[in-house]
């Protein structure tokens, strides 16, 4: 029987926030792993996230920190930040026995840069992200590794373990270059992605929005019909409801399971 594999994306500092929630959702099997975005300079966690995972043998994938905590692969003056950002990442890939990275490759500067630097840093098991092709809080500068060429260009330039495909960012890059959003998502998904992120959004719109599942106006049963349905998919959506923290998540992956027809492990 096929299983729908799901992934609670949740970040470094969260997880006495969101400990006894999470837990549940693994032991309940609406999700299958964590997925852990690092953030820099927050090994002071490393220790207690060690713990969790130990205590119940917990599959973990990380998430490496990006442009917005000023890690940029494609900028050269930035690599001191980014070797020690990546450092510290690969101590908690080490801790939690992490199977892959998913990994953005930068805004601005060139994608011949993201890969120089990705050559020189060497994080193990990395997953490049395709991204959309502008950003919400600035319009004017263009992300690395939006394009399909530019995805191709990393996994033929360094050793990738593998292509993580956001259908969003997919559908956002395919409207800013005027081009069918269904036709790019087919021509991502020819790369033979080892994972997915997932959130809903406006299909029309240049710009990630993250929306939970049902609120925005993505066709799910047509998205479902060309991605694969047994790879890992995170769940990408907006902050978690502040009340009662997981259930908009909940909510997510039990539309997820309707949509796709398949049951979640």
């Amino acid at each position: 029987m096929e299983h729908l594999k799901l992934g609670l994306k949740l970040f470094s500092h969260q997880l006495q926030q969101y400990r006894d929630e999470a837990l549940n959702l693994l032991k309940t099997d609406k999700v299958s792993y964590i997925e852990l975005y690092v953030s820099p300079g927050h090994l002071q966690y490393l220790s207690e996230w060690g713990e969790f995972q130990k205590a119940y043998n917990l599959d973990f994938t990380l998430h490496a920190p990006h442009s917005s905590q000023d890690v940029n692969l494609g900028d050269k003056d930035a690599i001191g930040i980014n070797k020690s950002a990546y450092k510290e990442v690969m101590e908690y890939k080490k801790e939690l026995k992490a199977k892959y990275i998913v990994v953005h490759a930068g805004r601005a500067g060139d994608i011949v840069e993201t890969v120089r630097q990705l050559n020189l840093i060497n994080p193990e098991d990395v997953m490049i992200e395709n991204k959309p092709y502008v950003s919400p809080k600035k319009p004017e500068i263009i992300s690395r590794g939006a394009t399909l060429e530019e995805i191709q260009y990393v996994l033929s330039h360094f050793k990738c373990k593998g292509f993580c495909l956001d259908v969003g960012h997919a559908f956002c890059t395919a409207v800013s270059l005027r081009v069918d959003p269904w036709e790019y998502l087919k021509k991502f998904q020819q790369l033979k992605p080892s994972c997915y992120h997932l959130s809903d959004g406006e299909f029309n719109n240049p710009i990630d929005i993250h929306y939970h599942i049902g609120y925005g106006d993505y066709d799910w049963n047509h998205i479902f019909q060309i991605i694969s349905t047994n790879k890992n998919i995170t769940i990408e959506t907006v902050k978690k409801n502040s009340t009662e923290p997981l259930k908009n998540f909940k909510n997510d992956t039990e539309l997820l399971r309707k949509f796709s027809n398949i049951a979640i492990v």
